[in-house]
Parts: C-alpha cells; structure tokens; sequence
C-alpha cells in the first residue's frame, strides 16, 4: 500500500505537469495565431515609406479588440508614436497591457531588430519601413503545479507593394512627370473590361515637376472626354488637387491613392528574383532570357538556334520567304532583316541582331502554321491557337508594322526599342496564352524610353500586356466599337488627333494590380 500510494503520488505529479505543459503550448499557439494575424492586419494598412504607420498600429489594436474581449476596456496604445515619418534605422515601439498580456507594436522593424533573429537573412524580407512586428507575452498561472510560465511569442508582417485585384487597363508609372495623362483636341478615351466590370486608370506621378500652376499631372483640354470606372492618383494622397488635375474638365474626378502601384506587380509575376527582393521562389523569367539571349553571338543554349546566313538565306530577300518550324538566330547585324516581299515563320523562337521589316502582300507573319509547319509553303490562314508559343527577342531596333503583322501567341522582348502599331495596317497580335506559360498574357516587354505609338482603328487587334514602364505611350485613331484589347503599362500617355480610343481588355489576359498585399516573413 505504501508503494502504490507512493506511485500515485508521482503518476498524479506527471499527470499535473503534462496537463500545465499541455495548456501552455495550446495557449502558446493561441498566441502565435494572434501574433501572426496581427502582423498581417498592421502590413496590410502600411503606405508608402513617407506616411504615418499610425493606421497600421490601429488596424492591430482592432484585431487584438475583436478576437480579445478583455481588451475592449483595456487602454488602447498610443499609436501617435509612429506618427512621424519612418526612418530606416529607427525602430519605435509601443507596449500595453491587458490582464496577463503585454502586447509590443514595432515599426520599423530594421533588419538587425531582435524580432529579425531566429533565421538566416532573406532578400524576402523588404525594406525596414515595410516591416510591421507584434509581440505578444503571456504570464499564464500553472493549474496544478506552483508559480507561472512566461509565453513569449513574436511575427513580422511585410508590406508587398504594388499586388493586389484591381483590374487597370491603363497604369502610368512616372513617379514625378508634369502631364503624364493628356487628351488634345476632341479626344475621348474609354477605359473598361470585356465582362463589364470597372476598369481603372491609375497615375503614380506626384507632380515634383509641374512648377507652374498651369501645369497639371492630368491634362484635359476643353473638349476631351474620358470614360473609366475611376481614376486613381498618389497626388491626391495630400489632399491638394492643385497640380493633380483641372477640376472643371476631368470626370470622374480622381481618387487618391494611398500608395504608389509601381512595377511591382509585373516584375515579380515576369521576372521574380529572390536577390531582388521579390516575395516568391522564381524564376526571373526576363533575366534568365536576357543572360541567354541578350549578349552577342549565337544565343544559349549553344546549338538550339540555326543562324539565318550560314543557312543560305539573304538579309534583305526580294520575293517572299517562308521558314520552317525551328529556333533562328538573325544574324544580319543592326540592320536587321528586310523585304519587300512576307516572311513568315512557322513556329519557334527568334533571336535577333536588329529589326524584322516586311513589307511586301503578306508582310511579317510570326508563329503562324497549319498542318505542316515544316515546309516551304506559306500557310494561307495562320492557326489562331498554334501548337506553342514563340518569343521574339530583337537586341536593336524597333517593332515597326511597316507592312502587316501577325504575331500568333507570340511575346516580344525589345533590348531598348519601341513599338509602333498603327490600325491603318492590319495588325494581330495575341499574346501567349496558358498557365504553364512563362510569358502567359505579355505581348512586349521594353524598358527603352522611346515613343510607344498605338494607333486604333478595323485593323487593329491586340491582346495581352504591353509593358513599357519608362516609355510615353501615343494613342491615336479610331478603335469604334472593336476597342484594343490590351492593358498598357507606360510612363506617360497622351490621345491625340481627336482620337476615340478605347481600351478593354479580357478579365483573363490582364495582371490585377493595387496599394499592395501584406505576407509574414517572420
């Protein structure tokens, strides 16, 4: 009896502490969730790095209110403390405490912070300004042993800018430009998707350079007219409209945005680089076709191209030319390759030292096929859905419809080129198209400054994106009821010539963009 009264007494001592340890990891993770959710709620209210974090604290303490009821009558903290302009390097912090918790709000959170520690530093942790941290400490009493156990969990919040669901046919990125959305004359732009749902224009340009008070960042002459589901301007952002845009002759009158969209959303779908700071595993799909494609020479991998003069075939073709299915290098130097008759190319990639200029019956035909793409006999109808997709890659030059283009799924990387497609040409170019795709739904992708010329009209049909951040984009003609089908990211755009221009791309063919999403990085 006395052994087993014994026994029990340390079976019910084990018993006690497994149920206390038990009870302390559940309330732990409890913790964690809070903490987490927290984070994530006070990321998601950030702004640009130059506004208050004071909405982001708040949107903290509401979570902890809600899903804590003893909170409700507890002191709120006294998020004014994050009023000041973020500094990098400073972090600043405030604590309250609420029955056995004491919850910590940091902001900044700069990378040698105590909140960082506990794994290795990552290029997906962002900036110290986009960084939110929350730390929750619990004094909680053991229910059958003495004394207490101190809970002490902690989570990091970034801000992810640029992502989100906004469906923008037209995004204008120059961050400070005077006038970089005009209409001249009797110019009428509609902005809108094919399924019916708003679509928006979206300006992050703060008017740094519109010194005059004449000049405006949305210029709309007397007679222009504009049509869009709203429009979206980081000017606004201070509440003075003065060098944002002329009250009287834009309608809808422009929202502020409360942050900047930036390239974000495009560069991290297209070429995400971890080392860059984009919040996914990759692959930087541009860089890589870049560091193959884009020095001089054969392109890589060595081999997988067929050069176009060691292969019999002349720089500048008279009658028309057909190619079969393959990978070809243009190796005609800057020049490039020119005709006055077609040239049609069955299926493949193309790399290419300059321009591609056909202007003869047929002109310029890319990855267009039919039922043997691998003679030499042009197709009479090229197959809408080809078998796969093709990528142009021209080192120099322009993208010229000299003659009439036709780009089947094919996407288009200019080194430092522009583009101009005109509607008194027949032009039709469809991006690729699937998920499995690198380039799904991108039509051109430069990062040059020349001029982006788009002008509408029968003849015109484009899908897809065209991303032209550092590039002015002109838009001209008449799209009528067929309207452009693409979403254009640009510096600055511009209607002119009394252009009646509409841009409504398919819901499936465009990135969605916004202030930004937030994600946890610790």
């Amino acid at each position: 009896m006395v052994v087993v009264a014994a026994a029990m007494s340390v079976l019910v001592i084990m018993i006690a502490l497994v149920l206390d340890l038990g009870g302390a990891r559940r309330d732990r993770d409890a913790d964690q969730v809070a903490a987490d959710a927290m984070a994530l709620a006070a990321a998601s209210s950030l702004g640009d790095p130059g506004t208050p974090a004071v909405t982001a604290c708040a949107a903290a303490w509401d979570y902890l209110v809600v899903n804590l009821p003893t909170a409700v009558s507890a002191s709120a903290p006294s998020c004014s403390t994050f009023a000041p302009t973020c500094v990098p390097g400073q972090a600043r912090s405030v604590t309250t405490s609420i029955d056995e918790y004491e919850v910590t709000f940091t902001h900044p959170v700069p990378t040698g912070d105590a909140l960082m520690l506990g794994q290795p530093e990552s290029s997906l942790d962002g900036a110290a300004c986009d960084r939110f941290g929350v730390r929750v400490r619990q004094e909680r009493d053991n229910l059958f042993a003495s004394g207490a156990v101190e809970l002490d969990v902690e989570a990091v919040g970034r801000y992810v800018r640029g992502v989100g669901d906004v469906q923008a046919p037209l995004v204008l990125l120059d961050e400070h430009a005077c006038g970089v959305l005009g209409l001249s004359g009797t110019s009428a732009l509609t902005v809108g998707t094919t399924d019916g749902s708003p679509g928006y224009i979206v300006v992050d340009s703060d008017g740094e350079q519109c010194n005059n008070p004449s000049k405006v960042i949305f210029d709309v002459d007397g007679q222009g007219t504009l049509t869009a589901g709203a429009i979206a301007m980081w000017a606004l952002a201070d509440g003075d409209a003065t060098s944002a845009y002329s009250p009287n002759l834009v309608n809808p009158l422009p929202e502020a945005s409360s942050a900047r969209v930036g390239q974000n959303a495009m560069i991290w779908r297209y070429n995400c680089n971890p080392a860059a700071g984009c919040p996914g595993p990759g692959p930087a799909y541009i860089d890589d076709l870049v560091a193959a494609w884009g020095g001089t020479g054969a392109p890589l991998p060595v081999g997988s191209f067929t050069r176009w003069t060691t292969s019999g075939r002349s720089c500048s073709p008279d009658a028309a030319t057909v190619v079969p299915a393959g990978n070809w290098y243009i190796d005609c130097g800057t020049k490039g390759l020119s005709s006055n008759g077609s040239i049609t190319f069955q299926g493949g990639n193309i790399v290419s030292d300059g321009p591609i200029n056909a202007s003869g019956l047929g002109s310029l035909r890319v990855n267009c096929s039919d039922a043997n793409p691998n003679d030499f006999i042009a197709p009479l109808v090229c197959a809408a859905s080809p078998p796969a997709s093709a990528t142009v890659f021209l080192r120099s030059g322009d993208l010229v419809d000299n003659g009439s283009i036709e780009l089947r799924h094919t996407f288009v990387y200019l080194n430092a080129g522009k583009v101009t497609m005109s509607g008194n040409r027949a032009v039709t170019w469809t991006a690729p198209d699937g998920p499995d795709e690198r380039f799904d739904d991108l039509l051109v992708w430069t990062t040059g400054t020349g001029l982006v010329k788009i002008t509408g009209g029968t003849n015109l049909d484009l899908e897809g994106i065209i991303f032209a951040p550092s590039a002015s984009v002109e838009l001209a003609g008449n799209t009528g009821t067929l309207a452009v089908r693409a979403q254009v990211f640009a510096g600055s755009a511009r209607l002119v010539g009394g252009a009646t221009f509409t841009l409504r791309p398919d819901i499936d063919r465009m990135l969605p963009v916004g202030r930004g999403q937030p994600t946890l990085i610790r």
